[in-house]
């Protein structure tokens, strides 16, 4: 009966203050919170509740804290157990800074506010424990994961764990930081969410789905437990709750929120503690709370520089860089460097150039830019003549070259003859001229004081800049090998055609001097030459006689004797066709058909050259085998003794020279053909 007539009474006190302070029932400044607690002893508690408001252009209200309410604590049954006053939060402007890369900058305006109420409270042990819970409304409108967020509250909420839960008293987790001002679009997010338990019992973190509390047309209005959620906008839930990829995520150990926004606004996030002891859950704290994601501004380094074209070689580099202090240039140029905010440097030469800029050097936030760009005092028109093309048929296209930066004037002049006779584009076509000629034409470049001109030539020609295929003397059949020659000169790209015959090896060829060409049969083989260039083209024709090949024998007699011996040479022709050329094989030669040699001992080679004196074929061959001369044999021995007794053996020593054969004849009778008998 007293909970119930104290309940009235906090009521009726709540109404007296709304009807006094009206501003509070339509606020819309509310972005999160969450309540805490610490065990003092002795049944006392002290209760912590932190509510985050926005203070910035969306609080259009201007609503800032309210300076008294209440919290309601609830047994296990949900019954309300007793109402407890907070007055006069402590009141502190987080400070301007963002959760991932340091060296994101956030807009200017963003502001929130954090205001902690403290109070004290005796609470014995109690089967089930107690639910605590604060519940204001309204939650702001430009929050874009909750539907018709206006409409909805907050409801922040923990339990303080029960007789049959733990023997010892508890104290909840708490967070070691305050959330994040802003996250920025686009950037990779750490935000540290963790907490930490004075027990030092276990933490798992997760995300989960905000309570909903009060309302815009009761604001402040208490209602027991069990608390409802938030309602998502179709595509949000507890695990996605905003844009995001990858998607925003907690780490259940370390209560790191990792992820990349992809979309900027203000979406309402839920952090879920779960603290345990000995493996039994006994609490858990929500932290309710808007991340707002935004295009922050970050340090860039930029310079405009694109060319330079028809100045100095003095470069003038201005500086486009934003969010920087100080700036470290490379001019590409030998190590040449500056920290000037827009330095001048002077280069060497003309030519393509890399510099650098480098905003904050030496810090984590450092950016830098690269630019590559032409250096170039003079344009230097230049333009390859083309090949000489065919009156009939030619169509000329031009390319320029040169230093053309954007802007770049072009002026071509072909001459009066031809059509167009000017061009303004950089690669004109289609030039024709009407007659065989050598017309100048002249390419100019303006650009900025640059004004110069390159002067060429166009050849036009007619089909008789073609030679005639070279005559070609006749040969004989056997080896024949030919190389030909396209002679003349021909313009680049000219194409070649030779045929040869079906007698021929190869029969067909493309290059413009063919070598190795052999014919497989005598006689007549005709072949001609087509060639083909830039719309003119041409053929002729010749011939080539390729002699039969004529026999050639020799005979000699006799092919040996004893020295000297008289040999006889003939052939198979006669003088009258044929020229000879005798090697007789002693270092003699002879130039007639019928030859008579004398030769002393020995083995010689001859050979024979014969020429037809028609074709001009000649034909080699030599004696089958060697003629071999032996010397005369020489006839001597000795006797061992130069008297002689009847009876006497009688030793003779053969010392005859070139014999194949021994006879001893003696004046007995007896003969011998031993060596020495």
């Amino acid at each position: 009966m007293i909970g119930k007539y104290y309940y009235t009474l906090k009521k009726l006190q709540i109404l007296l203050l709304l009807s006094l302070i009206p501003l509070f029932s339509s606020a819309t400044h509310l972005i999160g919170g969450e309540i805490t607690y610490t065990c003092l002893g002795n049944n006392q508690y002290e209760i912590k509740l932190t509510i985050y408001v926005d203070c910035g252009p969306t609080n259009t209200l201007g609503t800032g804290f309210d300076i008294d309410g209440l919290i309601a604590i609830y047994d296990n049954n949900n019954n309300l157990y007793e109402y407890i006053d907070i007055f006069n939060p402590q009141i502190t402007e987080l400070s301007d800074e963002t959760v991932g890369n340091d060296c994101f900058e956030l807009p200017t305006g963003l502001c929130i506010k954090q205001g902690i109420y403290t109070t004290t409270v005796n609470l014995p042990p109690i089967p089930g424990g107690y639910q605590i819970a604060y519940q204001r409304c309204c939650r702001n409108p430009s929050i874009n994961n909750i539907d018709i967020p206006e409409f909805f509250g907050s409801t922040f909420t923990t339990h303080i764990p029960g007789s049959d839960e733990t023997s010892e008293c508890n104290s909840s987790p708490t967070f070691n930081s305050y959330p994040p001002l802003a996250l920025c679009l686009g950037d990779d997010i750490n935000v540290d969410l963790s907490a930490i338990d004075a027990d030092g019992d276990s933490l798992v973190y997760e995300l989960t789905t905000p309570f909903h509390g009060a309302n815009d047309v009761d604001p402040t209005e208490i209602t027991p437990p069990p608390f409802t959620p938030i309602i998502w906008v179709a595509g949000f839930s507890a695990s996605y709750p905003m844009n995001s990829d990858p998607a925003i995520a907690i780490n259940s150990t370390s209560g790191m929120i990792t992820g990349t926004p992809t979309s900027m606004g203000m979406s309402t996030i839920g952090v879920k503690v779960s603290e345990y002891r000995d493996g039994i859950r006994i609490n858990e704290i929500i932290r309710d709370f808007c991340f707002l994601v935004v295009d922050c501004n970050v340090t860039t380094a930029s310079f405009p520089l694109s060319n330079w074209y028809c100045n100095s070689l003095t470069v003038e580099f201005l500086n486009d860089s934003y969010n920087a202090d100080t700036y470290l240039w490379d001019f590409g140029d030998n190590g040449a460097t500056s920290t000037l905010f827009e330095p001048n440097h002077t280069y060497p030469d003309t030519g393509m150039y890399t510099a650098s800029l480098i905003a904050n050097p030496n810090t984590v936030c450092a950016d830098t830019n690269t630019v590559t760009f032409p250096l170039y005092t003079e344009l230097l028109p230049y333009f390859e003549n083309p090949d000489p093309q065919c009156v009939d048929n030619n169509s000329f296209d031009l390319f320029g070259e040169g230093a053309t930066p954007p802007g770049t004037i072009f002026t071509w002049n072909f001459g009066a003859n031809a059509t167009p006779s000017t061009s303004n584009v950089l690669n004109p076509t289609g030039i024709t001229f009407p007659e065989v000629g050598t017309y100048p034409i002249s390419y100019n470049l303006q650009y900025n004081d640059c004004d110069e001109t390159y002067l060429g030539t166009l050849a036009v020609f007619d089909e008789d800049i073609f030679p005639e295929v070279p005559d070609l003397s006749a040969q004989c059949f056997d080896g024949n090998s030919f190389d030909f020659t396209a002679e003349g000169t021909y313009p680049n790209q000219s194409t070649f055609l030779w045929n040869f015959g079906s007698n021929a090896n190869p029969q067909t060829s493309t290059q413009q001097n063919p070598n190795n060409i052999q014919f497989l049969n005598p006689g007549t083989h005709n072949i001609s030459l087509s060639v083909y260039a830039n719309g003119c083209d041409n053929s002729t024709e010749n011939s080539i006689n390729i002699h039969e090949p004529f026999n050639l024998n020799i005979t000699a007699t006799p092919l040996s004797g004893c020295e000297p011996v008289n040999v006889d040479f003939n052939t198979n022709l006669d003088g009258n066709n044929y020229t000879f050329d005798w090697d007789l094989g002693n270092d003699n030669t002879a130039n007639t058909n019928i030859v008579s040699e004398t030769y002393m001992a020995g083995n010689y080679d001859v050979t024979l050259v014969a020429v037809d004196k028609i074709t001009n074929c000649s034909k080699s061959v030599s004696l089958n085998e060697d003629i071999i001369v032996v010397p005369q044999p020489i006839s001597e021995f000795t006797l061992n003794s130069d008297v002689f007794i009847l009876g006497d053996l009688i030793l003779i020593t053969n010392n005859a020279q070139y014999a194949n054969s021994l006879t001893y004849e003696f004046s007995t009778g007896y003969t011998s053909n031993e060596e020495s008998p």
